[in-house]
């Protein structure tokens, strides 16, 4: 984890494959051994927030058309909540009551709408992240460090 200012602008490049070639202590006859590794840079993103205004939620009652005798017959004990800038509706008709199946409908809202705001951020974490990492390949190094000759050489534009 890297942190601090224009650390990101600075990294950003270096994603991609790193190739390391060394001769390891443990080695008796001298050869030469490669290895490869993944670097994947991305800028940290907090978690997904959700504000919900309650002058953005359309109520509406109705005569619930579940069991439960001439109570919810007669009186509109349904209720169906609409979450105008997302589109979201639930509806709820599992109580007795007008005022117990509002909160039930409203804990639903929040729900989905939560929901819906984590899938959007994960999509948009997905987006940024582009393709790195995906599909890597060992010959599409950028590049390669030689220890033994003291070298490194970038591949993306043939610097030793």
């Amino acid at each position: 984890k890297v942190k601090g200012s224009g650390a990101m602008s600075l990294l950003k490049h270096e994603a991609g494959v790193h190739r390391v070639q060394r001769v390891p202590i443990t080695e008796k006859k001298g050869r030469m051994h490669t290895s490869a590794a993944v670097v994947i840079v991305l800028p940290e993103v907090g978690e997904a927030e959700v504000d919900i205004d309650y002058g953005d939620i359309k109520m509406e009652f109705m005569r619930s058309s579940a069991p439960g005798g001439q109570n919810v017959n007669k009186r509109p004990t349904a209720c169906r909540l609409t979450h105008i800038p997302t589109g979201i509706t639930v509806r709820c008709e599992e109580e007795r009551t007008q005022e117990q199946n509002k909160k039930l409908a409203l804990g639903y809202l929040c729900t989905k709408i939560h929901a819906k705001a984590k899938k959007d951020h994960e999509e948009h974490k997905k987006s940024i992240r582009g393709n790195q990492g995906r599909e890597t390949d060992r010959a599409d190094r950028i590049r390669s460090y030689n220890y033994q000759h003291k070298v490194v050489t970038d591949h993306r534009v043939a610097v030793r």
